[in-house]
């Protein structure tokens, strides 16, 4: 498909200004920005880090993707994801010829799945904890403060239904099937999984109470808490670690 803009990854600081404004249009007190306004639903500060600030700052400052979020035949076809939903959508893909590109520029890689795990789905500001599933409510918090949000079409700016990836399990055998790399044709994609959320599973902290911390870009002490969400009162996010075919939480 077409790109809009170049990937915007975690520790980008030009969202940080993004979050900055979205604490204070949710904020109940106009001399007082709310870093927490949305933590009862997503378990998340309102801050840089998540990639509901990085749909925000796109939508703000891209002039292709308003114009397109703004029509009704464009519209469906915007598409927003983490690199793991891109990833999924190029392996699960097929490639198209020159010929076919030029007539169409949406045939680039076409037939991917548009799929994300719980994981990574719940680190966006967009995924409701209770739900496991995206809340428009919470885009409509952290998007709606954009100036072009007023140019609404069949009531809603972002198409959550299409925008979105689909939330999946993190470990499920119906994500798709490798179609888009020659040495791995066939293979059935089974399991999705965030960085930290993947290093807890992986040192195998399957039960409440057990934690690692692990180190790279930054220090990341992540502990299992259970299946029900645990607020924490000393500033700690709460998110989800993974989840099993089957699995409600």
């Amino acid at each position: 498909g077409r790109l809009y803009y170049n990937a915007i990854v975690w520790d980008d600081t030009r969202t940080a200004a993004v979050a900055d404004t979205i604490m204070r249009e949710n904020s109940s007190s106009e001399k007082q920005a709310d870093k927490d306004a949305l933590r009862s639903k997503t378990g998340l500060p309102i801050a840089s880090y998540f990639a509901g600030t990085k749909v925000r700052w796109l939508i703000d400052n891209i002039p292709q993707l308003q114009q397109d979020l703004t029509s009704l035949s464009e519209r469906t076809h915007v598409r927003f994801g983490t690199i793991d939903t891109w990833l999924v959508y190029m392996l699960t893909g097929y490639e198209r010829s020159i010929a076919e590109m030029e007539t169409n520029e949406r045939l680039a890689h076409e037939a991917g799945v548009f799929k994300t795990d719980v994981s990574n789905a719940s680190r966006w500001l967009f995924m409701n904890l209770e739900t496991m599933d995206w809340d428009e409510s919470l885009v409509e918090a952290v998007c709606s403060g954009s100036p072009c949000w007023g140019n609404k079409v069949d009531g809603a700016t972002l198409p959550v239904a299409t925008a979105l990836p689909k939330i999946v399990p993190s470990s499920d055998r119906t994500i798709g099937t490798i179609h888009g790399l020659a040495c791995l044709k066939d293979v059935v994609l089974g399991s999705i999984l965030g960085d930290q959320q993947a290093a807890l599973f992986g040192q195998s902290c399957f039960q409440p109470g057990e934690a690692k911390c692990t180190y790279g870009t930054g220090l990341f002490l992540m502990m299992n808490t259970g299946e029900k969400p645990t607020t924490s009162t000393r500033g700690l996010l709460t998110t989800v670690a993974y989840q099993l075919t089957n699995q409600s939480g």
